[in-house]
């Protein structure tokens, strides 16, 4: 999977995404042992628009006998992305996504859950929090123990339960470095990484403050809470589609921030002391997408990253 880089800047102002051949994501299948739809995708391979000529997202079919691939127009660059009054992180003094725009990455379904998903710089996000209860039926907890707000936020996870490991690994380390672990994503998915984390936000943030303004473009519009602090609310304007919600955290049995604070763990490890691991957070009062570590034994929410 290409990633998006200098003067190819991926994806125009405004995205008119055309499905032209596929079989989509519809898992539904013809008479006793006959495919008849697409069950199974190769990771969608990108090649970026520039400000001459349109890019395209492409997926290869890889279920048994059937011969398809689903391929999506990316429009050419236009506007600030190809006069030089860019502001934002990419090496072309321009976002590296666009200012703004929706890849549809179609719906995955997953023990009983339909998630959305988006494809942002190349790559294949859930587009709401998992919530799943893993093979045990214990995975996590919805938060206030209501199942009302799993529906609505996604359940929290400890950072071992989230990893699909041993309890001990919320105190000790697991070693996973970089490699891509599943946890308790679907097969061909993945926890999400330190590094894929920050590579979103790279590629989404327009800010030259010293601040990144990534999380109010991937914020949902609605859905957040000024909550008792003194500072004004600001919904996000989710440009790409993430529609992160605030689904707050558990603390040592505790719950709180739900509505002001999404939060979400990384599959990377903080330090050599086994305790913590990366994650990233987005409140309701700024534009920040904010890395930070805790202690694996708390409780955040997860998105999946396809393979």
């Amino acid at each position: 999977m290409f990633k998006m880089r200098a003067f190819f800047v991926v994806f125009a102002s405004i995205f008119v995404i055309m499905p032209l051949v596929g079989c989509g994501d519809d898992n539904s299948t013809g008479g006793p042992g006959t495919e008849t739809k697409c069950t199974k995708w190769e990771a969608w391979e990108v090649t970026p628009a520039t400000c001459s000529a349109p890019g395209d997202s492409t997926r290869i079919c890889t279920t048994k006998d059937i011969d398809s691939t689903d391929t999506r127009i990316i429009p050419k660059l236009s506007g600030s992305q190809c006069d030089g009054s860019g502001t934002g992180g990419g090496d072309d003094g321009g976002s590296q996504c666009g200012s703004e725009g929706k890849i549809d990455g179609g719906v995955l379904n997953y023990e009983g859950e339909s998630y959305p998903t988006v494809i942002i710089d190349g790559k294949r996000w859930m587009a709401k929090n998992l919530n799943y209860a893993g093979v045990s039926g214990n995975a996590g907890v919805c938060y206030n123990n209501s199942p009302d707000s799993c529906a609505k936020y996604g359940r929290l996870y400890s950072w071992a339960e989230a990893m699909n490991l041993d309890l001990e690994f919320n105190d000790n380390m697991y070693n996973n470095g970089s490699a891509v672990h599943q946890g308790i994503c679907p097969s061909g998915w993945h926890i999400s990484t330190h590094k894929e984390w920050e590579d979103l936000v790279d590629c989404i943030n327009t800010s030259t403050t010293g601040y990144n303004n990534a999380g109010g473009k991937l914020r949902s519009e609605t859905g957040w809470s000024a909550g008792a602090g003194l500072l004004p609310l600001l919904q996000g304007t989710d440009d790409f589609g993430f529609s992160a919600l605030p689904g707050g955290r558990n603390v040592n049995g505790s719950f709180s921030q739900v509505g002001t604070n999404a939060i979400w763990w990384s599959a990377t490890e903080y330090s050599d002391y086994g305790h913590s691991a990366y994650y990233r957070s987005m409140f309701n009062n700024n534009d920040r997408a904010t890395q930070g570590s805790g202690f694996k034994m708390y409780m955040y929410s997860v998105r999946c990253v396809e393979n």
